[in-house]
């Protein structure tokens, strides 16, 4: 996140260099929901129980460039798949229930 432009202090983070990249990561559900829930200040073993990621989910994270000089991450969406149902393909979550 530093290369991004912004420290990791506590919860928050300080902006050290105010940008709107747009980053896309892609990775499986374990690095996932471990690097979601150190990214939102989530203990790990609480997000690993109540959270889960679908096989092509979209998670959205956005940073606002606060005036303070500190920003929290905010989760817009967690493993959307309204990009699936759009193409009506037939989805599975978490290869168990059928949506």
């Amino acid at each position: 996140m530093e290369n991004l432009g912004y420290k990791r202090e506590g919860l928050n983070y300080r902006i050290i260099r105010p940008n709107d990249d747009r980053v896309a990561v892609f990775c499986h559900q374990g690095f996932g929901t471990t690097w979601l829930s150190h990214l939102l200040g989530v203990p790990p073993i609480l997000f690993w129980s109540t959270f889960d990621m679908n096989h092509t989910g979209v998670t959205i994270i956005e940073f606002k460039n606060n005036k303070d000089g500190f920003t929290a991450p905010i989760c817009l969406a967690v493993s959307d798949t309204s990009h699936l149902y759009a193409e009506r393909l037939p989805l599975r979550f978490a290869n168990g229930t059928k949506l």
